[in-house]
């Protein structure tokens, strides 16, 4: 039932993404089999031929004695199980990756800006490429649908420059059932958007410093420049503002060092490959700091099993969500 219970993600994510009235999130119930059926503050029954999962965000909140799964939704991103049910371990693993990503609208709807989410594959040395840029294929298999299983929960995905010339890339949904998010490009200038056009027809958001460009297919936003950059916050407002409420930052280096310098991503995503380049790319430059206090730090963190590898998941965010 690996297959309904992701439609049930994907419901559930929708359900808290037009539930804008939802005040106080106590609870979610998740049931999936034959019919999915998500609920918000209300209470599911179990059924013949369907699995049933219960999601508290409140230690409080009493176990379903009526079959259910029962989830602690501690922090962020951590997900503690108090009762597995009939749950399989394959589908305990989904909901323990995949279900924090659900909630980032509420978030949003708080913070007043697009949740950031940043993802990259790299080496045990921290190189997301070799000095020739080559990077394929760093990651696993299960890591490559870990990135579209992204794509469908995040309202958009965001790139930069240097990663849209260099990587081509599609930046839609394939691997997994969802629908694409929006595709956004930060650049200074406009560019060569034929690799994006000729992945789908849904249009482009381009962001950037200079006037329009009347590009076709593309909707254009104009920020302000501080230093020459454009300041991360500015640009995740932008996002909300026009309906965007989570965003998955796919890179390249230069752009999530930016974010993060500006302190703009909520969750990072690492997944480690079994190897070590020595020299290369690096994932993360960010100014130089002397003493260890001053590093980024996580409120929370994971370590979750990719195929023949592991993923970090870390909460950078101070503020508490919940």
């Amino acid at each position: 039932m690996l297959q309904q219970l992701w439609n049930c993600l994907l419901l559930l994510k929708q359900r808290i993404r037009v539930n804008e009235q939802e005040g106080d999130l106590r609870f979610c119930m998740l049931k999936f089999g034959a019919v999915n059926e998500v609920a918000v503050n209300e209470t599911l029954a179990k059924e013949d031929g369907h699995k049933l999962v219960k999601i508290s965000f409140a230690k409080e909140e009493p176990v379903d004695k009526n079959g259910a799964a029962f989830l602690l939704m501690d922090g962020m991103i951590g997900v503690e199980v108090q009762q597995y049910a009939d749950l399989s371990p394959a589908e305990i693993h989904h909901l323990k990756i995949y279900l924090p990503y659900c909630f980032l609208p509420h978030y949003a709807r708080q913070k007043k800006q697009a949740i950031a989410v940043s993802h990259f594959a790299q080496t045990l040395d921290g190189k997301i490429a070799t000095v020739t840029g080559d990077s394929k294929w760093i990651g696993n298999p299960e890591n490559l649908d870990h990135a579209h299983y992204m794509r469908a929960l995040c309202e958009g995905i965001l790139i930069g420059t240097r990663t849209l010339q260099n990587d081509q890339p599609s930046l839609t949904v394939r691997r997994v059932a969802g629908a694409n998010p929006k595709r956004i490009v930060v650049s200074s200038s406009s560019k060569d958007f034929t690799c994006l056009f000729n992945s789908c027809p849904e249009k482009i958001l381009l962001i950037g410093v200079t006037e329009n460009p009347q590009i076709p297919n593309v909707d254009y936003k104009q920020l302000t420049a501080n230093n020459g950059h454009i300041k991360a916050q500015n640009i995740l407002s932008c996002l909300f503002e026009q309906g965007i409420y989570s965003v998955y930052i796919e890179g390249g280096a230069i752009t999530t060092s930016h974010f993060l310098n500006d302190n703009a991503i909520a969750i990072v995503q690492l997944h480690f490959s079994p190897q070590i380049f020595g020299s290369g790319i690096s994932s993360v430059v960010l100014p130089e700091i002397k003493e260890v206090k001053q590093s980024l730090q996580f409120n929370e963190f994971t370590f979750e099993p990719i195929g023949n590898s592991y993923m970090f998941v870390g909460a950078l965010k101070q503020e508490e969500y919940l």
